[in-house]
């Protein structure tokens, strides 16, 4: 079972762009995007309380700017990289983990 207060942070290659919501909303979505074979964007990097999300996507924007404007990977920081780069490795916390801000 989840837990009613974790939240998903997506990222979305069309759009370049992270999106935190809900993990119960993201399946419903996901559900009703199979329900009508209607593909979808949104891939999950991260899965925990929102603030934790949000900090996950705040560290990691340097690299989505980076992707529109290669100059913008100069300004990137070695630890912007590095959180980055734990997004991108990060286990899925279990639900007792998940008591974060709404």
């Amino acid at each position: 079972m989840i837990h009613a207060d974790t939240w998903a942070l997506l990222w979305s290659h069309s759009q370049n762009a992270f999106h935190v919501e809900r993990v119960a909303d993201m399946l419903a979505s996901n559900r009703e995007a199979y329900a009508t074979n209607r593909p979808s964007d949104y891939v999950p990097l991260f899965i925990g309380a929102q603030d934790d999300c949000r900090k996950a996507a705040d560290a990691s924007l340097c690299v989505l700017n980076a992707r529109v404007n290669p100059q913008a990977d100069k300004l990137c920081t070695g630890n912007d990289k590095a959180v980055d780069n734990s997004v991108r490795s990060a286990q899925l916390v279990d639900n007792s983990d998940c008591g974060g801000a709404a």
